[in-house]
């Protein structure tokens, strides 16, 4: 019984037979990790340049605000003797860029978190979300 050839003749190819299956399964698992790891990696780069277009939007969004409330003030600051109706009214012009501003600013933060909250519940996205 000890030391059959024909034994370890059969068993040799079987034992390598499964160390290739084991192998290209492994191979098999990698490779589907790294493309995991890729697709990740591209949503994270896709979330970072949405990010970014919103920050300059609302940088867009408050330059151009103060930059109008500034003109408007200057206005209303020379109209407030000699014309004090006009000054009002770039007072009320002033109060309303400001409101409009601050509305648009509260938009665009409300985006970034509503983003950031739907990225901690949300599964991750997939090839048919691209176009979103």
């Amino acid at each position: 019984m000890a030391g059959h050839p024909a034994r370890g003749v059969l068993a040799r190819p079987f034992l390598a037979g499964v160390a290739i299956a084991r192998h290209r399964r492994r191979e098999t698992d990698l490779e589907r990790h790294a493309a995991t790891l890729d697709a990740d990696r591209a949503a994270g780069a896709a979330v970072t340049e949405e990010r970014a277009r919103i920050a300059r939007e609302l940088h867009d969004v408050v330059a151009h605000a103060v930059s109008t409330m500034l003109v408007q003030a200057q206005g209303g600051h020379r109209m407030v003797r000699l014309e004090p109706g006009e000054a009002e009214e770039a007072f009320l012009a002033i109060e309303g860029t400001g409101r409009r501003a601050l509305a648009e600013m509260r938009r665009l933060l409300g985006m970034l978190r509503a983003a950031d909250e739907r990225a901690t519940l949300a599964p991750q996205p997939g090839v048919e979300q691209l176009g979103t």
